[in-house]
């Protein structure tokens, strides 16, 4: 291997380090950005890759559980929680501050204060319950033969949906962390359509068909609410986006079952 394909190696390897920091919990070893940090929107292919690894997380608890006869229920409990934990609640916490500020009806600079409160009102937390309720009830209805290609799947699907959302929408003149990124280019756009797709090949066409429209509508009618609200994307906009088509994804796929 030459010099440069050493670097174009540890290049890649970096991006998914990066990746994982700024969406997950889940520990990086610092010596992978030995020739520095690369910036976030090159790491934005790698976005749907740490969703699949949180979702392989939730669904090899809920295989363990299952050979370990304890009920779906509570299995579908604890793989929440683990993935939620892997997260650090990031994505949940963006939902919420959305909820309360779109909710309030004010005018842009108003919801953008509101957004940026570390309080959850009313609004928010009726979004968290609403979320984690139908979480509990579309995973619990998976196929626990499935749920190995359908959980990572959807995950990877919400995560994705930040590219999307950098490709259609414009920033807020409101955000803050969402300035960190720009719309990505081609190469980008490329490979997390090829992720997808290799994660798409265990499912049926028509699954995955009905999962991404499903998650489409959400996505279309979240980013018509944040233009018209604040101007467009924020950090909690895209955090609101990733659970909210995480989850119309699975709906989707069980309503086709």
């Amino acid at each position: 291997m030459s010099e440069q394909d050493k670097i174009n190696k540890m290049g890649i390897i970096a991006e998914i380090g990066s990746a994982f920091m700024f969406l997950s919990r889940l520990p990086v070893p610092q010596r992978l950005f030995q020739n520095g940090f690369p910036s976030l929107n090159d790491s934005l292919w790698a976005f749907p890759v740490v969703g699949a690894v949180i979702g392989f997380i939730g669904a090899g608890i809920m295989m363990l559980a299952s050979a370990l006869h304890i009920p779906m229920g509570v299995a579908v409990v604890f793989a929440l929680i683990a993935m939620v934990m892997t997260t650090g609640g990031l994505h949940e916490d963006g939902l919420a501050d959305m909820a309360d500020g779109f909710g309030s009806h004010k005018g842009a600079e108003e919801i953008a204060r509101i957004m940026k409160d570390s309080v959850i009102g009313s609004y928010g937390t009726i979004a968290l319950i609403c979320l984690f309720f139908m979480r509990w009830t579309s995973i619990s209805a998976i196929e626990i033969s499935m749920i190995l290609a359908l959980l990572p799947l959807s995950m990877a699907v919400g995560r994705a949906s930040v590219v999307l959302a950098l490709i259609t929408t414009p920033l807020s003149p409101h955000a803050s962390l969402g300035k960190m990124l720009s719309k990505p280019e081609m190469p980008v756009i490329f490979v997390t359509s090829f992720i997808l797709f290799l994660l798409a090949s265990f499912v049926s066409f028509g699954v995955v068909l009905a999962g991404l429209l499903a998650a489409l509508s959400g996505f279309v009618i979240i980013r018509a609410l944040a233009i018209r609200k604040i101007g467009g994307l924020t950090g909690d906009v895209m955090g609101a986006l990733i659970v909210t088509t995480e989850l119309l994804f699975l709906i989707g796929v069980i309503s086709y079952g």
